[in-house]
C-alpha cells in the first residue's frame, strides 16, 4: 500500500513508519471512510472491543485498496508497480539482512586521525581571525567573516535568519575574499565525515557471535525519494569473500541521448573506445582529442551535467569559475553543436507544462504542478527538476531492473531461458555464493565467493548493460578488492585461469 501511494504521488512527504489512518482520511471521501468504518463493526458481542478495531483497519485496508488500484491504472503505472517495485521489495530486505562488514579498528583510527585535523584547521582558522571562535556554529561563523572579517555578505544568502548566510553556495562566492574561507569548508567536511559518517558506524555496528566480525545492517528505504532513487536512514558500509563492484558509466548522460536523438551525441557514445568528455570537447571546440586539456575535459563535463540538471548561466559561471556572459556563450555554443539536446530539453519542459507531470524510461510518472501554477521561483525549479527527474527516474529504473535480474540468480537461482546455454549452466552455480550489498546512485557493490569471480561478473556486467535498451550501449566498470577502500579495476583475463584467494 505505501509503496503504491508512492509511486501515485511521490513527492509528497512520508514517514517512514505510514499511518493506515491518515493515509485513510488523505485519499478516501468522507462517504467511502464512513462506509469502511461500518463495514468493519465486529458482529458478535463477544470480545466486540477488541475485534472492532482489527475488523475496521481490514475494511479500510480494502476500501483504500480499491482506490488506488484504480488510480494506479488510470495513471497506467501498474508496469513500475508489478515489474520493478514489487520484485526490488524481496532484493532490498535480502540487502538489510546481509548487511556489510566493517574494519573497527580501521573506523577508530581514522577517527583520531579526523579529530587531530580537525584541531589543527580549528588553530589555523583562529590564527587567520585574530579571534577564537565556534566552527560548529553557524551564527559565530556568520559574525566572523561578515562582522569581524567584514566580508561582503552574498546576495543570495538565505534571508529572514538571525543572521547572514554561511552555507556551501555563500562560501563559495567567498573563496576569494580571504584565506579563512577553504579553511571553514574544509573543517565542515571533515566534522561531517568524523560525526555523522565514522561516529554513526561505530554506533550502530555489531559484532558477530558466530562470526566474530562488526557488520552493519542499514535501513533502506525504497519510498522516500521522488526520483524513484533508493536511499537509507542509517549507514551501510562478510567470510572471507571479496567485494565486487559495477558502476554505470555516464549513465544520465547516456539518458539525454537516448531521449534527444540527438546524432552527434549518439554516435560519440556509440563508440567502444576513447574518453566521453575528451570526444565531447573535441566536437564542441573543434580540437584533436589529443590536444584537449584535461582542464578542458573537466569543465566540459561540468557543463554537460549543469545544462542536464538545468543549470542557468550564474549558476554555471560559478562552476566554471567565469563570467555569467563568458558561461552564457559557452552555453549557446554546445547547444548548437548538439542541437537535439536543445530540443529535447525545451521540449520536455513544455510538455511537463502542458501535462503537469514527466514520465520516466519504464513509465514512473513525477508530478510538477508548480511548473504551472507557482510563482517565478518555484515554476523554475519545476523546470530544472523536470528534466533531472526524466533522466534520474530513469536511471533508478534502470539499476533497479539489473538489481531484481541479478538476485533472481544469485538468490533464488533464476536463470532466464533466452539465455545462452553454456551461461544458464554457469549462473545457476551462482546460487548463494554471490549477494547484492549496496546500491549507491549508479553503482552496485557485490560480496562474493572468491572461486565464482568471473561468472559473478560476467552476470553484473551482463545484468547491467542490458537492463534497457537504448539507442547508445550502456557500459559499466567493474572493480574488485578485500575492502571499499581498496578496490582496483577488475581484470577479466587474470581471473581466466588464476582465482583469487581468501587469503592470498
Amino acid at each position: 500500500m505505501c509503496i503504491v501511494a508512492w509511486i501515485l504521488w511521490p513527492d509528497e512527504e512520508r514517514s517512514s513508519n505510514p499511518n493506515l489512518e491518515k493515509e485513510v482520511k488523505k485519499r478516501l471521501s468522507s462517504d467511502a471512510a464512513a462506509a469502511a468504518h461500518r463495514c468493519g463493526r465486529w458482529k458478535n458481542q463477544m470480545r466486540k472491543a477488541a475485534h472492532d478495531g482489527c475488523c475496521r483497519r481490514v475494511a479500510q485496508t480494502r476500501a483504500l485498496s480499491s482506490v488506488l488500484w484504480k488510480l494506479l491504472f488510470h495513471e497506467q503505472l501498474s508496469e513500475a508497480l508489478m515489474k520493478i517495485e514489487l520484485p526490488l521489495v524481496n532484493v532490498v530486505a535480502d540487502m538489510e539482512l546481509w548487511g556489510i562488514g566493517v574494519d573497527m579498528e580501521g573506523c577508530l583510527w581514522a577517527r583520531n586521525v579526523l579529530g587531530k585535523k580537525l584541531r589543527q584547521l580549528e588553530k589555523e582558522a583562529y590564527s587567520l581571525a585574530g579571534i577564537t571562535f565556534s566552527l560548529y556554529n553557524t551564527a559565530d561563523i556568520a559574525n566572523v567573516l561578515y562582522g569581524h572579517l567584514k566580508l561582503p555578505v552574498p546576495e543570495v544568502g538565505e534571508k529572514g535568519k538571525q543572521h547572514p548566510s554561511t552555507d556551501k553556495h555563500c562560501l563559495d562566492l567567498l573563496r576569494d575574499e580571504h584565506p579563512i574561507i577553504p579553511v571553514i569548508k574544509e573543517h565542515r567536511t571533515l566534522a561531517k565525515l568524523l560525526n555523522c559518517t565514522l561516529g554513526s558506524i561505530c554506533s550502530v555496528a555489531r559484532l558477530s557471535v558466530k562470526t566474530q566480525r562488526y557488520t552493519i545492517h542499514g535501513h533502506w528505504l525504497q519510498t522516500s525519494t521522488a526520483t524513484g532513487r533508493l536511499s537509507m536512514e542509517e549507514p551501510n558500509l562478510q567470510e572471507n569473500w571479496v567485494l565486487l563492484t559495477a558502476d554505470y558509466s555516464q549513465i544520465e548522460l547516456r539518458l539525454m541521448a537516448h531521449f534527444s536523438e540527438d546524432s552527434a551525441l549518439i554516435d560519440l557514445l556509440s563508440k567502444p573506445l576513447g574518453d566521453v568528455f575528451t570526444m565531447i570537447t573535441a566536437r564542441w571546440t573543434g580540437k584533436a582529442e589529443d590536444s584537449v586539456s584535461s582542464q578542458e575535459r573537466e569543465q566540459t563535463k561540468r557543463m554537460v551535467y549543469g545544462i542536464l540538471y538545468g543549470m542557468g548561466a550564474k549558476s554555471l559561471a560559478e562552476q566554471l569559475n567565469c563570467s555569467p556572459d563568458e558561461a552564457m556563450d559557452k552555453i549557446q555554443s554546445f547547444k548548437s553543436c548538439f542541437p537535439c539536446v536543445d530540443s529535447w530539453l525545451r521540449g520536455a519542459v513544455s510538455c511537463c507544462r502542458q501535462k503537469g507531470y514527466i514520465e520516466t524510461l519504464k513509465g514512473r510518472k513525477r508530478f510538477l504542478s508548480k511548473i504551472k501554477f507557482g510563482n517565478f521561483k518555484e515554476k523554475s525549479k519545476a523546470q530544472r527538476q523536470a528534466v533531472n527527474s526524466i533522466c534520474q527516474g530513469s536511471a533508478a529504473d534502470i539499476i533497479k531492473i539489473a538489481m531484481i535480474n541479478i538476485h533472481a540468480v544469485a538468490v533464488e537461482g533464476n536463470v532466464e531461458s533466452d539465455c545462452n546455454p553454456l551461461l544458464v549452466e554457469k549462473f545457476r552455480m551462482l546460487k548463494g555464493r554471490c549477494r547484492i550489498l549496496l546500491q549507491v546512485h549508479d553503482e552496485l557493490v557485490l560480496e562474493v565467493d572468491p572461486e565464482v569471480i568471473k561468472e559473478v561478473a560476467q552476470l553484473l556486467q551482463m545484468s547491467m548493460e542490458n537492463a534497457a535498451s537504448l539507442r547508445v550501449p550502456l557500459q559499466v566498470k567493474l572493480k574488485i578488492g578485500k575492502t571499499w577502500g581498496s578496490l582496483e579495476p577488475y581484470d577479466a583475463k587474470y581471473y581466466e585461469d588464476a582465482v583469487l584467494m581468501p587469503n592470498s
